[in-house]
């Protein structure tokens, strides 16, 4: 059916609250604690603010719908500066500065197919503009897009939804791909 080429997009609930409280003026480590009182950070809340928890779904995904075997360590985890992983470093000062310019900070995964059939996986943190799809993001909610071609047509989907908390997770929002993807396959009568 679909062919894949890539996958980005915002999947972890926790940094996004984060980043957002900041954008609202919090300090980084109120922020980060209103995150876990509210059971939205992971006990060890590093594993969210590394991208460890985003490069982990990654790993999940390039399975499922790349059909290739990554492991974490192949996964690129960048961040602010050298020796940064992730949004740990990151200020209030400097959120509001870009929001001031019309930008908003995501950490941000991606899954690309390279020339050569591999998957090359990265996270990193990036700033983008307010009125874009990943931009206009708030709170917790998470999405993610998806190009490739079906049936030699181009094709992209963007999908959102709820991403952190005990009963909200991402993988709800990514779950469903599945089905939409069966759906499309479904009414061209066929794979």
């Amino acid at each position: 059916g679909m062919e894949i080429s890539e996958l980005s997009g915002v999947v972890n609930g926790t940094t996004n609250f984060i980043l957002y409280e900041l954008e609202c003026g919090s300090p980084f480590d109120v922020a980060l604690r209103e995150a876990v009182d509210r059971g939205y950070a992971e006990k060890n809340p590093h594993y969210d603010l590394e991208g460890h928890d985003v490069g982990l779904k990654l790993v999940g995904l390039a399975r499922k719908l790349f059909g290739v075997e990554i492991d974490m360590s192949e996964v690129e985890l960048c961040g602010l500066s050298e020796g940064l992983r992730g949004i740990v470093g990151m200020t209030t000062e400097r959120v509001l500065a870009d929001k001031k310019n019309g930008l908003r900070w995501k950490l941000f995964g991606k899954l690309i197919r390279t020339r050569e059939g591999s998957v090359k996986a990265t996270v990193c943190p990036r700033s983008f503009p307010e009125a874009s799809d990943f931009g206009r993001l708030e709170g917790f909610t998470n999405a993610v897009e998806i190009v490739g071609n079906l049936s030699g047509k181009p094709i992209r989907l963007f999908l959102r939804g709820p991403g952190a908390g005990a009963e909200e997770t991402a993988s709800r929002v990514l779950g469903n791909l599945n089905d939409v993807i069966e759906s499309l396959v479904w009414r061209r009568g066929g794979p």
